[in-house]
């Protein structure tokens, strides 16, 4: 498998590229069109020439292997917990996985996987113990509140903590200036 970095997938026919392959359904209300439209002038045969190149695309990849391939471009990204975020590039299809275990499909199979409230909750208490640690701070109180709306399900956690968010630092050429008292004349003579 060849393993990229961000840096690799950070250009314009990448993007245009995943988003017209991943999300081509997607409508924006507003302009009246869908993402491939909107991209449409954008999408030159050398961004599609990049794109078959980059993925393994080859003439018979649908029609030997459904365009999966045993070897594909692949990005994995650190998350909290000590899990990490796979996705796949195959030329038919992307494909998500956190730890091992698929998690969603762009592709024409689409699907996202659900995941259970309560491991979504750890999750966001994860991250915000993490944050607390990283700042000195504590939290004194959460709650999670959950909304749904047009089919999708947000979870917010509201947390009241309590952190340093000033300190006092020395900078060169101000060692023992007290604030908010009057300078001396600062004027250069020469």
């Amino acid at each position: 498998m060849s393993r990229i970095s961000l840096d690799e997938i950070d250009n314009l026919p990448f993007w245009l590229n995943y988003f017209g392959c991943s999300y081509l359904n997607l409508y924006d209300e507003e302009e009246d069109a869908s993402v491939s439209e909107l991209m449409g002038e954008l999408c030159t045969q050398e961004v599609l020439e990049w794109w078959k190149t980059f993925t393994g695309w080859y003439d018979g990849v649908l029609d030997e292997c459904d365009g999966y391939l045993d070897d594909p471009v692949f990005l994995e990204v650190p998350l909290t917990q000590g899990r990490t975020l796979r996705i796949e590039l195959h030329p038919g299809d992307t494909l998500y996985y956190i730890d091992g275990k698929e998690i969603g499909s762009t592709g024409p199979h689409w699907k996202l996987r659900t995941i259970p409230y309560k491991e979504l909750e750890e999750l966001l208490w994860f991250r915000l113990e993490e944050l607390m640690a990283a700042r000195k701070g504590e939290v004194l109180r959460t709650d999670f509140v959950t909304r749904q709306e047009d089919g999708r399900l947000t979870v917010t956690l509201l947390a009241e903590c309590r952190e340093e968010i000033g300190r006092t630092v020395e900078r060169e050429g101000e060692v023992g200036r007290i604030y908010g008292t009057p300078q001396e004349d600062t004027k250069e003579t020469g």
